[in-house]
């Protein structure tokens, strides 16, 4: 909010701006001097994102929609870091007194890494800067919306018939472990890292987690399937063509 009001009055470019004091117009131009560009550039990721960074011009110029990107929502990154974390701790004190011995080696372990990766995501949000934490807010909110997507059916079965099912072949565990895996992975990479991926990744996943308009996130992920799978075929479009250039 503070920022529209602050640009509410830009045009587009630094050169139509003006002070109410000329001596402060003369030094502001001395500083910017040649790097008018720049200088526009900054104030155009700063009005679409909510804020500009290094590292979010280097995003934009991937030509990645950063709309918003500032004003994450945190709804579902608290869930997953207080309620369900402490739901997962009380289970993990239960499984590893109440559960039998083939239950316990596979439900003691991966609950144990969920509490461990949780606790490790909530130190380095902490201690990364803004523009970061932003990012890592944004994909535990896209990523916990798919967990509780494939989780939820799950659970609202064993309210239904009072119980898990604890069958020799049963996967339902491996869910949990998966989901925070992947946010471990993403926050652990960061903002910047995550955007420079091999193949054209980087950004399709970048857009895929920054997107709020579902059409946009679809779009995203069908481009980086697209980038994906041509990234695998021009190796071996490269081999045959060498291969027809020998044979000739």
């Amino acid at each position: 909010m503070r920022t529209h009001c602050a640009l509410s009055g830009y045009t587009g470019s630094i050169v139509d701006a003006a002070c109410s004091r000329a001596e402060d117009e003369q030094r502001i131009r001395e500083e910017i001097g040649d790097q008018i560009g720049a200088v526009d550039y900054a104030i155009e990721v700063l009005m679409s994102a909510g804020m500009s960074t290094p590292t979010l011009r280097e995003i934009a110029s991937k030509g990645v929609s950063i709309q918003q990107a500032a004003n994450p929502a945190l709804a579902l990154p608290m869930l997953m870091f207080g309620p369900f974390l402490a739901i997962t701790a009380f289970t993990l004190v239960l499984d590893a007194v109440y559960l039998d011995s083939f239950w316990t080696w596979r439900l003691v372990p991966l609950r144990t890494l969920t509490c461990l990766e949780r606790i490790l995501m909530i130190i380095l949000i902490r201690q990364s800067p803004r523009d970061e934490r932003c990012f890592d807010y944004l994909v535990i909110q896209k990523c916990a919306v798919v967990y509780l997507a494939v989780f939820t059916p799950s659970m609202f079965q064993c309210e239904m018939i009072g119980k898990l099912s604890y069958q020799k072949d049963s996967m339902w565990f491996v869910i949990p472990p998966v989901a925070y895996t992947t946010m471990f992975i993403f926050v652990l990479l960061g903002f910047r890292r995550t955007a420079n991926l091999p193949c054209g990744l980087g950004p399709c996943l970048v857009q895929l987690f920054l997107a709020r308009d579902p059409c946009v996130q679809l779009a995203a992920a069908g481009h980086c399937i697209r980038r994906k799978n041509t990234a695998a075929e021009s190796p071996q479009s490269s081999d045959s063509e060498s291969g027809t250039w020998s044979g000739a």
